[in-house]
């Protein structure tokens, strides 16, 4: 059975990016802020979440991701800033990595839980 995923990402190129990578095996689902995430994993079966914190147009990643955790789906961090991310939120995270000091490959690998 194919995974739903979510990817929560402003920057198109990125978000391109890594729904290409996912797509190979999963479904995915793409927001470009806070309203369309949670509007999508409200109304989706979603497997686990990957979510920037910071998007500039009515966004905040980290509602996405504590949505996500009540709901007990898998969460994964790709931010600028993941210092930011509330320590509470982090420790049941999958996975928290720093954009441009990362792999994508091993983002990817926390997404999916290899």
């Amino acid at each position: 059975m194919r995974k739903n995923i979510l990817i929560a990402e402003d920057n198109d190129a990125l978000r391109n990016e890594l729904a290409g990578m996912l797509r190979k095996n999963t479904e995915v689902f793409e927001a470009q802020d806070k309203e369309q995430a949670l509007e999508i994993l409200n109304s989706q079966d979603i497997d686990a979440v990957l979510t920037d914190l910071h998007m500039p147009y009515r966004g905040d990643g980290e509602v996405v991701a504590q949505t996500a955790l009540e709901k007990k789906i898998r969460v994964v961090i790709l931010s600028t800033v993941p210092e930011s991310l509330d320590p509470a939120i982090k420790s049941k995270c999958a996975g928290v990595f720093k954009k441009g000091y990362c792999h994508l490959d091993e983002v990817i690998g926390a997404v999916l839980g290899k």
